[in-house]
């Protein structure tokens, strides 16, 4: 194996450094995928992103995603020492005339997701996760070259699907890449490797179906933010979210508690539960809420040595109105430990206030039980009801769905205007394009109410989101220094925002025949 690096890894595993860096709080990665080049790539990089540590070439972190693919490979016959996770800094030393095969992760290759379409509107310049993307993949396309090297680059991860609506419907596919891998494929992998290396010839996109939840492999290494899967795909079909139409799988509780020895072995301590709904976990359908097997796995979870915060991402309105408030509290008090986090926050997705416009949508299936004509009170009632149980909801909203009007949006606001005392965060964001015929939503349609409701959000999370950073990263051991350096950034951060939303926003001042509508 001494050799090994000199010819080059047969198969190396990467990812753009969005999805592959030393983040130490779920946050972190949440605020880099809201950054954009109108930054300087040196702020992120050195308060957010700092390259992740790496031994003998291997990263000792690197995107759940991957650390899957690299378990299925291994399990499926592999040496263990052809396959590499390597850090994007480390490719020119891992690639050689030995290898194969370059997969490359992407969460948002072409920049099309909705948060990044938000940020690069408002703030100018391209979302970091597409632009860190082409970065790398120009670079792998340049060793390539410059070497002669004859390895297949493939393209997969939460992004893909970017890249395979492009060259489906018509467009050109992503230049440096080969194939692109849709959904997940640990079932299909070593087929495909086996295939190429043999030379065998397919299409440029590969649609694979995914294993059943026992066969999910547990990773064999730490992963990035210590993300462990506990779910995966939702299911609840809304029209405007990429995976709407994907079924929700859980992943067994074993292989969960795998994942976390895992990263505790590796000296990350800090979880993250990655799934789009938390407490939808060991339902047996959208609506069979079991209170019972959530709490069961974060006490399971918290009884692991070593385990510090544990963070999750989403949960639903209507799976959070089937727990008590005393599940509530001990879900957040499971989820904070002994780490002494205020803020144990939710991302929470609202959409709008306008109950028949999500219906209309394809959003129905996420109201029930609730009616259209219930969803804004009921949205409500449940995110002040996880505030009471000690939560701190981050509220998402769609901006720009389809048949949206003027009072829908005015709805929103009052909506918002309505929850000013309570302690929460709410970000609104453009609907993203799923196809070449959608063309999403974007600054040139918003109107002066779109603005307001811009407005309004952030002068909630200017007072909100400083302090959650602060308590988070405080509550995962992040040094003094570098929490005063990213509050200061932060600062300016802020006055950048309250500037544009100043600037832009005197477009509420025209008339309103003068906005371009939806």
């Amino acid at each position: 194996m001494s050799d090994r690096p000199k010819r080059g890894f047969p198969v190396v595993l990467t990812a753009d450094r969005s999805l592959m860096a030393g983040y130490r709080i779920l946050f972190e990665g949440m605020m880099l995928c809201s950054g954009t080049t109108a930054v300087p790539a040196s702020v992120p990089r050195a308060l957010l992103a700092p390259r992740v540590r790496s031994a003998s070439l291997r990263a000792l972190q690197a995107p759940m995603g991957i650390r899957r693919v690299e378990a299925a490979l291994v399990a499926g016959g592999f040496d263990p020492a052809e396959v590499a996770v390597v850090a994007p800094e480390d490719l020119a030393a891992a690639i050689g005339p030995g290898t194969r095969i370059v997969g490359i992760s992407s969460g948002d290759p072409l920049g099309l997701g909705m948060n990044s379409t938000t940020m690069a509107g408002l703030m100018g310049g391209r979302a970091y996760t597409s632009a860190w993307f082409r970065s790398l993949v120009e670079a792998v396309a340049g060793l390539r070259a410059e070497r002669g090297l004859k390895f297949e680059v493939l393209l997969g991860g939460p992004g893909a699907w970017q890249a395979a609506a492009a060259a489906c419907e018509g467009g050109f596919p992503v230049r440096g890449v080969d194939r692109v891998v849709l959904g997940y494929c640990e079932d299909s992998i070593c087929e495909l490797v086996r295939g190429i290396v043999r030379g065998e010839r397919g299409g440029f996109a590969i649609r694979c179906e995914g294993p059943a939840a026992d066969s999910i492999p547990p990773a064999r290494g730490a992963t990035t933010m210590g993300i462990v899967e506990v779910s995966r795909g939702c299911g609840l079909g809304c029209g405007f979210c990429a995976v709407g139409r994907v079924p929700m799988l859980h992943v067994p509780r074993a292989t969960i508690l795998a994942d976390v020895r895992v990263n505790v072995g590796a000296g990350v301590r800090n979880i993250s539960l990655a799934g789009e709904d938390l407490f939808r976990y060991g339902s047996r359908g959208a609506t069979d809420i079991r209170p019972s097997e959530v709490l069961g796995l974060l006490r399971e979870i918290r009884s692991i040595p070593g385990v510090q915060l544990i963070q999750a991402d989403h949960a639903n309105i209507s799976s959070i109105s089937e727990f008590s408030l005393e599940e509530l509290r001990e879900a957040g008090r499971l989820l904070a430990g002994g780490t002494g986090c205020r803020f144990v926050w939710l991302n929470v997705g609202v959409e709008t206030a306008a109950g028949e416009l999500l219906d209309s949508a394809g959003g129905g299936p996420k109201m029930r039980p609730f009616g259209p004509s219930e969803w804004g009170e009921a949205a409500r009632a449940q995110v002040t009801r996880l505030i009471e149980a000690g939560f701190f909801p981050l509220v998402s909203l769609v901006v720009g769905l389809p048949g949206e009007e003027a009072r829908h949006v005015r709805r929103t606001i009052e909506w918002v205007e309505s929850l000013r005392r309570y302690r929460l965060a709410v970000f609104p964001m453009f609907r993203a394009p799923l196809n070449s015929d959608d063309r999403g939503f974007s600054t040139s349609n918003m109107t002066r109410d779109h603005w307001e409701l811009f407005a309004k959000c952030y002068e909630l999370n200017f007072m909100w989101i400083p302090p959650l950073v602060d308590d988070n990263q405080a509550a995962a051991g992040v040094g003094r220094l570098r929490r005063l350096l990213f509050q200061a950034a932060g600062r300016l951060g802020m006055r950048r925002w309250r500037r544009i939303l100043r600037l832009r926003g005197a477009q509420r001042n025209l008339p309103e025949a003068e906005c371009r509508p939806v």
